[in-house]
């Protein structure tokens, strides 16, 4: 072989070993950079479909709680809406009439967006005094106003599920139990397409929760827990509730159980001391209550709690609400989905002018927008040839922001991770190409050069 060559192969050599060189060095590189993407890589469950928890969440939402644009309500949630009406005397005051309107009007807007919904019926006393549905002995079925609205907007009730909840007392109580049975039976023959659901409380007996599940033909059945323990800096629902939610599982299935409430405090570093009371004084952590919500349902996967459904309260319910911040919602997407909603937050000026957006459903395919400062009365005046299908009057008495938001979709999780995992491919390709030219090359040199 020439000099000249020689020296050529050597040349060749030196570029084939300089590929080579570098394509490890992006091979120890690039499995750093893939963790960038932490949806593909470390939750799994994003390309598979499964989630941590195997369950959906409900957000309640309450007629009395602070108003929001229904089309803003995050994708990845269930709607849950109260209902609430009076044992004795149905909607017999200006409040329960005003609350029904309020409830109907999230109703119809959730439902003509295809969304799946639960309607929670709320059977208390309110007049002439409050009284906790949870201490009564005696239900009544929902007054014929109610049962006429639902069925102008769910129809048969295909995609709601309906029921009563923490009506405690009148579950342990056998005449009340048969009473709360025979409404069962009235609201499946009304909406034959609905599925039924009750959840109690800690209180509920086991025996009297399965035997309402199976003589009410029940979809679902659980309890709510509002007990929560504090060691270390980290908070968990009541072990004894749990254990009690496991029993249930072992009866009917956690395919049909219903963790039907947890929820805190926004914003108040001691939640855990009676998380049920609203009135309790705050003591202020702007950043607590999503790592609090983290422990929580880290906690049900950590002990295998696999309910079909699990309620937060509360969506708009006061210092309960979660609906305006990301962090909250974040925290529970990520624990139970395994995703996050990016959401934007439009802060309002001020508490007497901030504006807000009511839709107008009419008969044509139109979408009538409406504008207004708080505290005020929302209203419109539409001309023809339009006519107003469903109109809403109420009084706002909380600040509101606009929130818009906008979903993260699995689909670009997946190309994002696929994306690198081909450039790693690639790489890889290269690596082996480059080796195997990279030894022929020295092998035939080495020939080359004995000859």
């Amino acid at each position: 072989m020439s000099m000249y060559m020689r020296k050529s192969y050597i040349r060749l050599s030196n570029v084939v070993l300089y590929v080579f060189t570098i394509s490890i060095l992006l091979l120890t590189l690039l499995p750093l950079s893939l963790h960038i993407e932490k949806h593909s890589i470390i939750y799994p469950w994003s390309i598979a479909g499964e989630t941590p928890l195997n369950t959906s969440v409900i957000l309640w939402i309450t007629p009395w709680g602070r108003f929001y644009n229904p089309s803003t309500f995050p994708i990845r949630f269930i709607p849950g809406i109260v209902i609430a009406y009076d044992m004795d005397c149905g909607l017999c005051t200006s409040s329960l009439q005003q609350w029904l309107s309020m409830s109907m009007y999230f109703l119809r807007e959730l439902y003509n967006l295809n969304r799946t919904v639960f309607i929670n019926l709320f059977c208390e006393e309110y007049e002439p005094s409050y009284i906790w549905r949870g201490t009564l002995t005696n239900v009544t079925k929902p007054p014929s106003q109610i049962i006429e609205k639902l069925k102008n907007v769910i129809g048969s009730g295909q995609n709601v599920y309906i029921g009563f909840s923490e009506l405690t007392a009148c579950v342990n109580n056998d005449v009340c139990l048969s009473k709360l049975i025979d409404i069962y039976s009235y609201l499946r023959n009304i909406f034959p397409d609905a599925k039924l659901y009750y959840y109690g409380g800690g209180g509920d007996s086991i025996d009297k929760l399965v035997e309402l599940y199976q003589k009410a033909n029940l979809d679902l059945i659980g309890i709510d827990i509002w007990e929560l323990s504090y060691n270390n800096g980290i908070v968990t629902l009541s072990s004894n509730l749990l254990n009690k939610l496991n029993q249930i599982a072992k009866r009917v299935g956690w395919n049909n159980v219903i963790l039907g409430e947890i929820g805190l405090r926004v914003n108040d570093e001691e939640a855990y001391i009676e998380p049920w009371n609203g009135n309790r004084k705050i003591k202020y952590n702007p950043n607590i209550t999503s790592i609090y919500y983290r422990h929580i349902l880290s906690d049900l996967v950590n002990k295998s709690v696999t309910p079909a459904y699990i309620g937060i309260w509360a969506w708009n319910d006061n210092v309960f609400a979660i609906d305006n911040r990301i962090d909250i919602l974040s925290a529970i997407e990520e624990s139970v989905y395994g995703v996050t909603t990016t959401t934007t937050i439009i802060p309002s000026p001020s508490p007497t002018t901030t504006t807000i957006t009511v839709i107008y459903t009419v008969t044509s395919p139109t979408t009538i927008y409406t504008t207004t400062t708080i505290p005020t009365t929302i209203t419109t005046t539409i001309t023809q040839p339009t006519t107003i299908v469903s109109t809403i009057t109420t009084t706002i008495t909380s600040k509101v922001v606009e929130v818009s938001t906008t979903t993260k979709t699995t689909t670009t999780t997946i190309t994002q991770g696929l994306e690198q995992i081909t450039l790693y491919r690639v790489l890889i390709t290269i690596f082996i190409i480059t080796t195997i030219i990279s030894t022929l090359l020295y092998l035939y040199t080495r020939y080359r050069h004995r000859t």
